[in-house]
Order: structure tokens, then C-alpha cells, then sequence
């Protein structure tokens, strides 16, 4: 008898430190909290928060691990995650984190709350400008600085918003008089505006 209670006893602590093991191997998981903001500080309900697992995915837009809408506070939370880095895109509208933050700097900690403040800004455009004539020519948007745009070559010029932009153009060396054209640009982002300079 003295023998089968030492055997319970055995089977039941070997059960004891087996089961504390296993516990032990389980991978922690982490949780990321993104608060979604505008340029001011506002937060950004309904903003739509992509999340990658590489860099390659992030660039390409594919393979996305989940997709949350942002709640009143302008926060979404992926949880139940690797621990690894991660990369999301966010957009709303003409806004997106595209020249903010958009990735977390290491990997994440298991059983650890990461937060991260999202700053989402206009999209832009770019203005193209072909020169079509044999001569340089000085070229200005909207009354800005002007720029040289040389014989036969196109340009992009980034950042701009939506709206409506002004060209002017001479030629300085003969003093041809200034010549005008307008464009517009009327989608957010990913567009561009051509203007060729006669």
C-alpha cells in the first residue's frame, strides 16, 4: 500500500511540473494600439487602418493581417499578435500617414500594450510640365519662385492638393512675354496634372 501511494504521489508531481512546463513554452502574445490624429491634433474616427506584416506587404498593399476602422477616440487595437514588427497604412478620406509614421521601430513585446500617435495628412499630387519648345524656359506655380525647365524636358514637381494652380512661363533671355495656362488637380492623391509649355 505504502508502495501505490509513493506511485500516486510520483505520477501526480511529474503531472504537476509537465502542466508548469507547458505554461512556460506558451508564446506571449502582443497588442498594438495606434491613436489616429490629424496635422492639429484631432482625433480621426473612421479612419481605415491596414496592418502588414513586412515592408513588402506595406509597400505593395498586399497581404494585409487585418483591417479595423478607428473608434471615436481615433484609436484602433490589433491584439493577439507575434512578436515581431509590424507595418499599417491609414487613410481617411484626402489623408493618409504616407509622409508620417508607418511602422513600429522593434519588434513587439509579448504580453506588452504598444502605443503609437498616427499623424495623417493631405494627400498630394504632382504637377507634370513638359517644355515642348527648343529653348529653356522659367516656369513659376502660383506666383511662387520660378524654376528653370530646360528645352524638350519633362518635369514632376510633388505636393500639391487639391485645387486649381496657375502656370506662368517665359522665355528671359529674349524677353518673350509671359505666357499663362491653369490646371487642376480634382482627385487626392496618386493623381497628376500635365501641363505643356508652348
Amino acid at each position: 500500500m505504502k508502495k501505490l501511494f509513493l506511485i500516486v504521489v510520483f505520477v501526480f508531481q511529474s503531472f504537476l511540473f509537465t502542466s508548469c512546463d507547458n505554461d512556460n513554452n506558451e508564446i506571449a502574445k502582443a497588442t498594438l494600439e495606434l491613436k489616429i490624429k490629424d496635422e492639429v491634433g484631432n482625433n480621426i474616427k473612421d479612419a481605415k487602418v491596414t496592418l502588414f506584416s513586412t515592408k513588402e506587404d506595406f509597400e505593395s498593399k498586399s497581404n494585409p493581417l487585418g483591417i479595423l476602422t478607428s473608434d471615436n477616440d481615433g484609436k484602433v487595437i490589433f491584439d493577439n499578435l507575434d512578436t515581431e514588427k509590424y507595418y499599417w497604412f491609414v487613410e481617411k478620406e484626402c489623408k493618409d500617414n504616407r509622409n508620417g509614421k508607418f511602422s513600429s521601430e522593434l519588434a513587439l513585446k509579448g504580453n506588452v500594450v504598444e502605443r503609437e500617435g498616427i499623424i495623417i495628412s493631405d494627400k498630394t499630387s504632382n504637377i507634370e510640365i513638359l517644355n515642348s519648345n527648343n529653348i529653356p524656359l522659367s516656369v513659376n506655380i502660383n506666383g511662387g519662385e520660378y524654376f528653370i525647365v530646360n528645352a524638350k524636358q519633362y518635369i514632376e514637381v510633388p505636393g500639391f492638393g487639391l485645387g486649381k494652380y496657375t502656370i506662368t512661363w517665359k522665355n528671359e533671355a529674349e524677353n518673350i512675354p509671359i505666357k499663362m495656362g491653369s490646371v487642376e488637380i480634382a482627385n487626392c492623391g496618386f493623381s497628376s496634372a500635365l501641363v505643356v509649355l508652348w
